[in-house]
């Protein structure tokens, strides 16, 4: 038996086309710099096809075959900073960004850890493990269903205010326990809001791979990865401060976007 890459269930070794979903596995290929689908992380987790892909890693759906349930797993891979190479498992980055790569990479396993500390709020996503292999580090992660608010309003177009409010309220009330707690996300936007589709109608703020402890925001200078439209200007610099402001802004900008459909100006572009 093995498993599909596209839905992680069981399926007859023979087969090209998963009986289960009908994903025709043939056609899943993985792009550029991604884990090949059927690979192995920590001789436990069972990689399966790329769930998305940001400016700090790659999220993949994996299959735990210690505890026989599926996770997504994000695998640190900063754009710009890391690539690798066809067939290859290993991740390689040039000489001159190593020591700041390096430093990305203890920092990822030391923020999971924090975030890890966050399990009790419904509107974090659990975190199983964490991991260094393959030159890298891995966070393990819950798996969830649904589709996060930039595919919902590009779906279905803006949100009313009331429906708009019920999302960003639990968003709200999560950053300001993380903010409390000493760590500020630094990525959130629509596509980082997930809309669950069980029946809680659960409201989850993902990917904190981007995300700093207080106490590690005065380092001389950060690697600049933004997404246009929700980063506050000092998100452009690699040495301007950063707080817990930065997520306020971001959450604005997510908010505009939801009751408009559009996504704002950049802060780089807004006239004084």
């Amino acid at each position: 038996m093995k498993r599909c890459f596209n839905c992680m269930e069981e399926i007859d070794e023979s087969l090209s086309v998963c009986s289960v979903c009908g994903a025709d596995l043939t056609q899943i290929a993985p792009d550029i710099d991604q884990l090949t689908p059927g690979s192995m992380l920590k001789d436990r987790y069972y990689i399966g096809k790329s769930l998305g892909r940001g400016g700090f890693g790659i999220t993949y759906l994996a299959f735990d075959t210690l505890l026989a349930r599926k996770v997504a797993i994000k695998e640190y891979m900063p754009a710009g900073m890391a690539s690798r190479s066809s067939e290859q498992t290993e991740i390689t980055c040039s000489t001159v960004s190593k020591d700041s790569f390096l430093h990305g990479v203890d920092q990822t396993i030391e923020e999971s850890r924090k975030l890890a500390g966050f399990s009790n709020l419904e509107s974090v996503v659990t975190v199983f493990d964490s991991f260094k292999d393959n030159g890298t580090a891995y966070i393990v992660m819950e798996y969830l269903t649904g589709m996060t608010v930039k595919e919902y309003v590009r779906k279905n177009g803006k949100l009313s205010y009331s429906d708009a409010k019920e999302i960003i309220t639990p968003v709200l009330k999560t950053l300001d326990r993380v903010h409390r707690a000493g760590l500020i996300h630094r990525d959130i936007s629509p596509d980082n809001i997930f809309l669950c589709d069980d029946e809680d109608r659960r409201v989850k703020l993902l990917d904190f791979g981007s995300a700093k402890l207080t106490e590690n925001l005065d380092e001389k200078s950060r690697t600049v990865v933004l997404k246009q439209g929700y980063a506050p200007i000092e998100q452009y610099s690699s040495t301007a401060k950063q707080g817990t402001w930065t997520d306020v802004y971001a959450v604005a900008a997510t908010l505009y976007f939801m009751l408009s459909g559009q996504v704002p100006i950049s802060a780089a572009d807004r006239s004084g």
